[in-house]
């Protein structure tokens, strides 16, 4: 990510939401009074930040504080044991104390371009539209992702490693790996188009990408392994990918009403676990995101000031047995409530702005299970099974040993189109396995 670029940009904070006009002659929305993002302290009586406090039916998501690089020995291994309960229970959780790895301006430098971003016209953001691209990179419209066969209510774009284009030919008598599809380049917007933006995106990415290997090698401590365990999973090619995403506020019922049920809401994305290791989420101040607990209730995470969110993807859960979680989330966007005020002029209108970011291994890495030592306790069921997750329907999700696979699996069925145009020799298995046409009819 452009290592050695120049950090003397200047930073932008977060754009303010602009009131709306409306007419004063059609039913609009009652404008909401502005909402703070909860500070740590305000939050803590709800946030459990030890291991007593955690649980598999958790009502709230636990709050960590980082440890500094070089801290003493014992505030390290109290963390790991800290960490080790949540990952074990919960697989989310907040992480505070990061501006001295991910700073502030960094984080307000990334959400201000993403709203820039947001702010173009369609015609501007569709010149980098992700149906251009083989490798799964660029603007996706409102409604063009699917999550389990749904349209995911946001805008987003997606990025990933810099490299050139890999042609998968699926006719060779040895073609390479279907994930190969995955390489190639970016879709940036013209800084006469969106000025800065790749400045503060790439920014954000470098520092994410030192924030997740400190997070990395904490994991290993606190599965009692060396530190540098997780060095050789990720090597000099980690497969880091992150996305910028608009959640548009919908009209609806007020909040509360009984009339808003799982069939009436309207998701920005719908429930599904990450396909890789490490995600970190980058919130503004407005909430949507929300977790399964062990009961299968959905627990509201929002926004805690000075944090990210931190969860655990698909491939820890596959190299560890099941002991720590790939945990289904999803987000709720924010409704309007309808008034009959004929007198209102103005709504405000909340979209939700977060960017989200994936510290993956390389493509070919393939997941080898940990010999985690007997002595680390299970205080939940053991899964049936760690090869798979309902999110796509009992037998809809399985888990792929080799890590491009379980990404490419992703991407495929969230982007049917795209896989349709640039890559007619692909199949989408109904478990979400990727492969070449012909060897699905073998099968």
């Amino acid at each position: 990510w452009a290592p050695g670029m120049s950090a003397s940009v200047a930073r932008l904070g977060v754009v303010t939401r602009t009131p709306r006009r409306a007419s004063s002659r059609s039913r609009c929305s009652r404008r909401l009074p502005p909402r703070a993002m909860p500070t740590r302290a305000a939050y803590g009586a709800r946030a459990p930040s030890c291991p007593a406090d955690v649980d598999a039916a958790f009502v709230s998501l636990p709050v960590l504080s980082l440890p500094p690089k070089g801290c003493d020995a014992a505030t390290e291994r109290a963390f790991a044991i800290s960490l080790r309960e949540v990952c074990h229970q919960v697989g989310f959780f907040y992480i505070t104390d990061i501006d001295h790895v991910l700073k502030e301006t960094t984080r307000a430098g990334a959400l201000g371009a993403a709203r820039r971003f947001f702010s173009m016209d369609d015609a501007t953001k569709n010149k980098m539209n992700m149906k251009s691209s083989p490798a799964f990179r660029g603007y996706v419209s409102l409604g063009a992702e699917n999550t389990a066969g749904e349209p995911d209510f946001r805008e987003q774009v997606e990025f990933g490693v810099e490299r050139s284009s890999v042609v998968v030919d699926v006719d060779s008598k040895a073609p390479p790996p279907p994930y190969d599809v995955l390489c190639g380049p970016n879709q940036w917007p013209s800084e006469s188009d969106c000025p800065e933006f790749r400045t503060e995106i790439e920014t954000f990415l470098e520092e994410a990408e030192v924030l997740s290997i400190r997070i990395m090698e904490l994991l290993a401590l606190s599965l009692d392994q060396p530190r540098d365990y997780f060095d050789s999973t990720f090597g000099d090619e980690p497969n880091v990918q992150t996305k910028i995403a608009r959640y548009p506020a919908v009209i609806g019922c007020e909040e509360g009403d009984e009339s808003v049920t799982p069939q009436t809401q309207t998701f920005g994305v719908g429930a599904h676990t990450d396909s890789g290791f490490l995600s970190l989420l980058l919130q503004d101040d407005v909430e949507g995101l929300q977790v399964q607990n062990g009961n299968g209730q959905w627990v509201d995470a929002p926004p805690v000031e000075g944090s990210l969110v931190v969860n655990l993807g698909e491939m820890l859960q596959l190299v560890t047995g099941g002991y720590y979680l790939a945990t289904p989330h999803r987000v709720v966007n924010q409704r309007l409530a309808p008034v009959a005020d004929a007198d209102t002029e103005e709504t405000e209108k909340i979209d939700r702005i977060s960017v989200p970011y994936f510290f993956n291994p390389k493509l070919s890495y393939v997941a080898s299970p940990i010999d985690l030592p007997r002595s680390l306790p299970w205080r939940r069921a053991k899964p049936d099974t760690v090869r798979a997750t309902e999110s796509h329907g009992f037998g809809g999700n399985s888990l792929f040993e080799t890590y491009g696979a379980n990404a490419l699996k992703s991407l495929a069925r969230s982007h049917p189109e795209v896989t349709r145009r640039h890559h007619p020799g692909l199949a989408v298995l109904k478990n979400g396995n990727v492969v070449t046409r012909e060897k699905r009819v073998k099968q």
